[in-house]
């Protein structure tokens, strides 16, 4: 397991920042907006973490704490008194709890919670089944995040990516914790793919070729599974499909979405120069312009980037590991992307072309009893004219009702002359609702404070100064376009106490091996370009 540093490490370089951080209670700030003292915090003295362990192990909360602070309040006083150590740990500890939750418990612990979900004991017990295929599903997607030669860079404008286990060691837990999308890249299809499960029912022409197969055993866990039995084109919220028995739901539209690296090429009296393009969102990259000048043509290609990383294996080998980057992601700049949304259709046609999807979780673990807590701007207002007369601390049943946190997934299946995508994105809640921060993901998305496992997001950490993090997009990467079926089979080796252990590092000698799959893959894909 992963052992953290001591908080000395980010304390100095926090300190400055956190002493500007607008709104704190904790600290000497004079740049609040109201009149009377809001950073008073005599009668106050906890952190978040230390509250944590109270929230764990199920104690009473104190009145005081939840009625007036919010979750970045605590947060920015723990990150003061004991820099990030202690938000990687709870990263670990809370996606354990939530993988776990089935070890510790017994399905009469569950019966005698109550679910909003629920109206009937047979109810829960469907609900308790359909909880195990979920955390299913986020096991396999941990498996994919340890196997799978994690990347990261500090900054998306650079190639230089580094394997996941050089940023600190930290577990893959934190990967999925603080905010940034984690994408994967599918390998091409075979020009003749055979059709499985619910794609049997379209017809030839309906984009046979492409290959469903890993999406199918990520939510499945068996590619030659029905989709349907699974995921539902039909409802676009997650009450109503865990209701129905579904796990995965239609989300209408997203702020994301996947596109392709593209180079402008310029050709002029048979001479041809490349200019760097932005990404094109489209999977048909071949059209040409012309220019001004007759004698001047321009056209854009998809170009494939290629990745080097240097590192060090298990034994202490010094090795190189190779990688290729086709998919990149893209940020609307303003409002949704509805491009790749199939909102009319057959089931079937919807299931193959929409791209936007969610799945509900039950971070902490389903059936947890959990303090609903203030957003700041409402603690800000409680501290400053006081908890309301008779106020108490309510609490809410950990259920996938979409209030205690949503994953996000976008999928852009492989087809046999484009490699495939998926976009992993955990968030605080399902659309249009409020998560366990207070907070609501509302349409324009924009990033709250606090994560889902109540640490700070990536982009605010690199605010107050500490650069070495991943950045808020596009700096996240698995590049499985060499084969994923390896999988399957690590899969079964999948323990939960492994989310609190950083990536798994390949021998030097199986990289240098990799590197000349990678080599000859790029060979073919630049001569199919020209």
């Amino acid at each position: 397991m992963v052992h953290f540093n001591s908080a000395s490490d980010t304390k100095k370089a926090t300190s400055a920042a956190l002493a500007q951080e607008e709104d704190s209670p904790y600290y000497n700030d004079n740049n609040n907006d109201s009149s009377d003292d809001d950073n008073d915090t005599s009668g106050v003295d906890m952190t978040f973490s230390q509250l944590y362990e109270m929230m764990r192990t199920q104690q009473t909360v104190p009145a005081n704490i939840i009625l007036t602070l919010s979750k970045k309040d605590l947060v920015l006083c723990e990150l003061k008194r004991e820099g990030m150590a202690s938000q990687f740990k709870r990263d670990a500890q809370y996606w354990y709890d939530t993988l776990s939750v089935f070890t510790y418990k017994s399905n009469q612990d569950f019966l005698m919670s109550d679910f909003t979900l629920c109206s009937d004991i047979n109810e829960k017990f469907k609900l308790i089944d359909l909880e195990r295929k979920r955390i299913d599903i986020l096991r396999r997607i941990f498996v994919v995040l340890r196997y799978g030669d994690l990347l990261f860079r500090k900054s998306k404008k650079t190639n230089d990516w580094m394997l996941w286990n050089e940023l600190k060691g930290l577990p893959i837990a934190t990967a999925m914790s603080h905010g940034s999308r984690i994408i994967i890249q599918l390998p091409k299809s075979a020009n003749t793919t055979q059709k499985k499960g619910i794609f049997k029912k379209l017809f030839k022409k309906d984009e046979s070729s492409h290959d469903h197969g890993f999406w199918t055993w990520l939510l499945c866990g068996d590619e030659n599974a029905s989709l349907d039995m699974y995921c539902t084109p039909e409802l676009t919220n997650g009450s109503e499909a865990a209701k129905k028995g579904f796990l995965v739901f239609k989300r209408t539209a997203a702020t994301h979405s996947l596109g392709y690296y593209t180079d402008e090429i310029k050709e002029d009296n048979n001479s041809v120069q490349f200019s760097p393009s932005s990404p094109t969102t489209s999977s048909t990259t071949n059209s040409s312009t012309t220019s001004s000048t007759t004698s001047t043509k321009k056209k854009k290609v998809k170009q494939l980037r290629q990745i080097s990383v240097q590192y060090t294996d298990q034994n202490n080998q010094r090795g190189t590991m190779k990688k290729l980057k086709d998919i990149v992601e893209i940020k609307e700049k303003i409002g949704l992307n509805t491009r790749n949304s199939k909102l009319i259709g057959s089931k079937e046609e919807v299931m193959l072309k929409h791209r936007h999807w969610g799945l509900n979780i039950c971070m902490g673990g389903f059936g947890k009893q959990l303090p609903n807590f203030l957003s700041h701007k409402e603690a800000k207002k409680a501290r400053k004219k006081g908890p309301k007369k008779g106020a108490k601390v309510t609490y809410t049943t950990a259920e996938p009702t979409g209030e205690h946190s949503h994953l996000y997934l976008y999928y852009m299946s492989p087809g046999p002359n484009r490699y495939g995508g998926i976009m992993i994105g955990v968030e605080g809640s399902e659309p249009g609702k409020k998560d366990q921060s207070g907070e609501t993901h509302g349409i324009t998305a924009g990033s709250p404070f606090i994560g889902v496992t109540d640490g700070m997001k990536w982009n605010k950490i690199k605010d107050m100064g500490m650069e070495e993090y991943p950045d808020k997009y596009d700096s996240l990467f698995i590049d499985l376009s060499s084969g994923w079926e390896f999988l399957k089979e690590k899969a079964k080796e999948w323990r939960d106490e492994m989310v609190m252990d950083t990536i798994y590092v390949k021998p030097v000698k199986d990289a240098e091996e990799e590197a000349h799959v990678k080599e000859q893959q790029y060979q073919e894909e630049e001569a199919d370009n020209y």
